[in-house]
């Protein structure tokens, strides 16, 4: 559950293993950031592949993934498992207001984790945090896969409300005022 999840990124902290991915906007927090959205797309597409295989289809697979990535998706697991509680630099009362930003930081972290796998200086062979750093990354993947699979049909039935409502049936959720109301809807 979410309180296992707290509990092994605390374990993980304590360790010094997740670090930067913890200060928001710190010098390496976007290439962290940036890397650790690869690593999730790479997590996710493993999972689908191994879940839906061929049943699937290329374009399915494709927005599914993609609806696990999503910045929102990523929000709502950072809301869930509490980690505004392991911030160490940024406001916790700006990141709740700020789904992007959440989003961004649950990036960081899976980037932390994995670049400390990936390193000879990082952790080595044998050592007990090194299973638990790949599960803890795997487990975020499984999240943001159910999340994702769960949450955009939501998304797109909202769009499709907004779009017969307006005026020309141009009404797709584009502001950031409209993505914000999705948000705590489906919270």
């Amino acid at each position: 559950g979410c309180k296992e999840f707290l509990g092994q990124l605390e374990s993980l902290k304590g360790d010094g293993i997740l670090n930067e991915s913890l200060r928001y906007g710190s010098q390496s927090f976007e290439m962290l950031e940036w890397y650790g959205d690869a690593v999730l797309h790479l997590e996710i597409s493993a999972l689908l592949v191994d879940s839906l295989g061929a049943f699937g289809g290329p374009g399915v697979l494709s927005d599914t993934r993609q609806n696990g990535e999503q910045n929102l998706t990523l929000a709502l697991i950072f809301d869930e498992i509490g980690i505004a509680n392991l911030l160490t630099r940024c406001p916790s009362s700006w990141v709740s207001k700020n789904w992007k930003a959440k989003g961004d930081i649950v990036e960081a972290i899976i980037g932390e984790l994995a670049d400390k796998l990936r390193r000879p200086d990082g952790i080595p062979e044998g050592h007990p945090r090194r299973m638990d750093t790949k599960r803890v990354i795997r487990m975020f993947a499984q999240c943001a896969n159910m999340r994702g699979q769960k949450i955009m049909p939501e998304l797109k039935r909202k769009q499709l409300e907004k779009a017969a409502l307006a005026p020309g049936g141009g009404g797709f959720l584009t502001t950031a005022n409209d993505i914000e109301a999705a948000y705590r809807c489906l919270r």
